[in-house]
C-alpha cells in the first residue's frame, strides 16, 4: 500500500473514532444505591442577632430540629453541626449529613425546620 492510501485509511479511522466516542464521552459513575441511613438536604440560611444585623464572620455551632407542626410539639428528627462557616450572616449546609433524615419524615408532609 502506498502512504497515501494507509494516510486516508488513518484519518478515516480517526473521523469514526471520534463519531463514535463524541467530544465529550466519558465513563458514567455507578448507579448508587439509596442510603439506608437517611436522606440529605441542601440549606441556605441567614442569621442575624437581635437588631437584624448579619452575625460575625466564623464558624458556628448550629442544632436543626425538623417538627410536624409550626409549634414544635413533635420533635422528627434534629442534629447539631459544628464548625458552620457564616459569612456576612450566610450560611450553607447539608442537612442530615451527620444524622440521615430518617425517610419516613420525608413523607410528604409539611413540615417546619428550627434552627
Amino acid at each position: 500500500m502506498s502512504r497515501r492510501v494507509l494516510r486516508a485509511i488513518l484519518v478515516a479511522s480517526i473521523i469514526m473514532l471520534a463519531v463514535t466516542i463524541g467530544p465529550g464521552a466519558r465513563a458514567r459513575p455507578p448507579a448508587q444505591e439509596p442510603d439506608p441511613a437517611g436522606a440529605t438536604i441542601p440549606y441556605a440560611g441567614h442569621l442575624s442577632d437581635d437588631a437584624g444585623q448579619p452575625v460575625a464572620d466564623g464558624p458556628y455551632a448550629l442544632t436543626f430540629a425538623l417538627y410536624d407542626e409550626p409549634a414544635g410539639v413533635e420533635l422528627l428528627w434534629s442534629e447539631v453541626q459544628s464548625g458552620v462557616r457564616v459569612h456576612d450572616g450566610a450560611f450553607v449546609t447539608m442537612l442530615g449529613d451527620g444524622d440521615g433524615i430518617p425517610r419516613d419524615v420525608l413523607d410528604g408532609q409539611e413540615r417546619w425546620l428550627a434552627v
